[in-house]
């Protein structure tokens, strides 16, 4: 459901072509197998088998840093456009990593899902990077009239320091 939930969203609602997005899944790895189920899914949904693809050491991860306890197994749904950055990620909560090094399947599934903001708006507002967004242009146009100009060698790229800032402001904004 959450699958369909989110495809929907982002096909139907923010009406993105289907044709721009392709999904990830857990492919599996020595400690637990391949998610065929999600895999199945995404084909039901209509995700032509082109626009799936398996990944494994990122798909699949402990819910603390410790590596005990709790384990997910991962699904997303990336924009084309994005690199290295998904729109949508679901988190399957069914395994439990033991001390041991036994991972074993839970008799219950937790689910939790998220969509990235920023990442979303880049897509819909059609820039190349989040940074440009109606969310930061204002805040980094502000800090170009104070700074006078920018720092570092490179002139082509955006500068690195007014995203940071740009970011830091944009979290005490929204909190």
């Amino acid at each position: 459901e959450a699958c369909t939930l989110a495809w929907n969203f982002l096909t139907k609602t923010m009406k993105i072509p289907r044709d721009h997005l392709f999904v990830s899944y857990f492919g599996g790895n020595s400690e637990v197998p391949e998610d065929t189920e999600t895999r199945q899914i995404w084909r039901r949904i209509g995700v032509p088998d082109s626009s799936i693809r398996p990944m494994s050491d990122s798909h699949f991860f402990a819910l603390n840093k410790s590596r005990y306890g709790p384990a997910a197994v991962s699904t997303q749904i990336h924009h084309k456009m994005l690199q290295n950055s998904c729109l949508w990620n679901i988190d399957f909560t069914n395994y439990m990593r033991h001390r041991d090094g036994r991972v074993v399947e839970m008799d219950t599934m937790h689910v939790d899902t998220g969509m990235r903001l920023e990442d979303l708006a880049c897509v819909v507002q059609g820039v190349p990077s989040v940074y440009e967004i109606d969310l930061f242009r204002p805040i980094i146009r502000k800090i170009e009239q104070k700074y006078h100009g920018r720092c570092g060698a490179d002139q082509g790229n955006l500068d690195y320091s007014f995203r940071v800032v740009a970011d830091s402001v944009r979290f005490q904004i929204v909190t």
